[in-house]
């Protein structure tokens, strides 16, 4: 740990709290200088990558994401604070430190192992990462590793009450992280590199698999899966391993497109059989069929509204429209989908 600290000026003298297990390159939570103009937490991520590991290429892509990702302004992307670049003159090592803020409330998987979520806690979760991906997705930016694990939650630093338990409170913000093997669309109509398949496998839409030309539409698709495991409480293939998936989605074809609609969701007074019928449209194997990340938040909008002065998220109530209220808290969600999508508050 003391190679952080013997690095570039700019992060000297931070303190190591400890190091995190990463796919990609070493990663470090560290305490922040008391200068640090970024208060809402103590803490923050250094994320590591070498010459010795990656080849300047890889290094190179990782930088140019990185200064892009930074000037995204979305509460729901995990923003990259600073991107730090440390040459040697002497013999070509090259070290960059991408820093980030630290999810002190691990990931949506970490929520998932602990307990089930409700419906309601995972609408609202899902409509945290539809705006995430919306976003991105504009921006020419494909994720190509949306799954559980990579959905984060970072403390907003309040809470309704003292006694709720903050590992499901609305003072948690879900944002969408793990930009390592995001691509842009404007690269991957011009090399033919980008086309070999990076991921995750059970998480991955077909042509990925198939090493075909991806689009946006491989978020969507790994996105119906993350909803159905969260609505349903498994994965569609949670007893394959990830080379029977991949066979799966070749040999069986329209099977997991058609599963999930057959298998009607019902909460006590609550028809849920539009939202087996989007995340089925999710899980189309045509590319076209699949709705956009903005058709999706509209989507949802026709189904579901919130309760501006709800107490707590938990309740769904039919209203005399036919639609769900989600009783939310959480105003900075509201606010968002009022001001970008036109969602009533109401």
């Amino acid at each position: 740990m003391n190679e952080l600290t013997r690095t570039d000026e700019e992060i000297n003298g931070f303190q190591v709290v400890k190091e995190l297990v990463g796919n990609m390159g070493k990663i470090y939570v560290v305490l922040r200088k008391e200068e640090d103009i970024n208060k809402d937490s103590k803490f923050c991520v250094f994320k590591i990558f070498d010459s010795f590991l990656f080849n300047s290429a890889q290094l190179l892509d990782i930088s140019r994401e990185g200064v892009f990702l930074s000037k995204i302004r979305n509460p729901y992307v995990l923003k990259i604070e600073d991107v730090i670049r440390r040459n040697s003159s002497i013999d070509g090592y090259v070290q960059l430190f991408l820093k980030l803020p630290y999810c002190a409330g691990g990931s949506l998987r970490d929520k998932f192992n602990i307990k089930p979520l409700s419906i309601q806690e995972s609408v609202f979760h899902l409509l945290n990462i539809l705006i995430a991906l919306d976003t991105i997705h504009e921006k020419g930016i494909i994720h190509c590793d949306l799954k559980p694990e990579n959905i984060l939650f970072l403390d907003c630093g309040y809470y309704l009450t003292e006694e709720q338990d903050r590992s499901r409170s609305t003072g948690w913000r879900t944002v969408l992280a793990d930009f390592g093997l995001s691509k842009y669309t404007t690269d991957i109509a011009k090399k033919a590199r980008y086309l070999s398949f990076e991921g995750t496998s059970k998480y991955a839409a077909p042509e990925q698999l198939l090493g075909e030309r991806i689009s946006n539409k491989v978020d969507i698709w790994s996105w119906g899966l993350i909803a159905w495991e969260l609505i349903a409480s498994k994965h569609p293939y949670e007893s394959f391993g990830k080379i029977q998936y991949g066979l799966k989605l070749t040999e069986f074809g329209k099977f997991i497109s058609t599963r999930f609609i057959s298998k009607k969701l019902i909460l006590p007074n609550i028809d849920l059989s539009w939202l087996a019928e989007l995340i089925n449209s999710c899980l189309s194997f045509d590319v076209d069929l699949r709705p956009t990340a903005k058709e999706l938040i509209f989507q949802f909008q026709e189904h579901v509204c919130f309760n501006w002065e709800g107490n707590y998220v938990g309740q769904f109530e039919q209203n005399s429209h036919s639609k769900f209220i989600l009783n939310e808290s959480n105003l900075n969600l509201i606010e968002d989908l009022y001001n970008e999508y036109g969602w009533n508050k109401y």
